[in-house]
């Protein structure tokens, strides 16, 4: 599988069966930074994956992952149990 991470454009992957696009989530990223969300999407991708999530979710959860991380100040922003627990897909 190949993934391709787009930003605020959100992200594709494509596999040998399929393609999948998730459009970006939108988020307020002015007072932010975006060091650390592409580690943070791959984190959540993997996360997704281990779960056995479809291509969609684990995508979807990616990128509302990596949105969270980048709409922060640093590498390893703090995040509230509840900002976590909101990106359920």
């Amino acid at each position: 599988a190949v993934c391709v991470t787009r930003g605020e454009r959100g992200a594709s992957m494509t596999t040998t069966s399929s393609n999948v696009d998730v459009a970006g989530v939108g988020a307020d990223t002015s007072n932010g930074d975006p060091v650390g969300a592409g580690d943070a999407f791959v984190a959540a991708l993997t996360h997704q994956l281990v779960r056995g999530s479809d291509i969609q979710t684990m995508l979807q959860f990616a990128n509302r992952y990596a949105a969270l991380v980048a709409a922060r100040r640093g590498a390893m922003p703090v995040l509230a149990p509840s900002e976590l627990a909101e990106l359920n897909v």
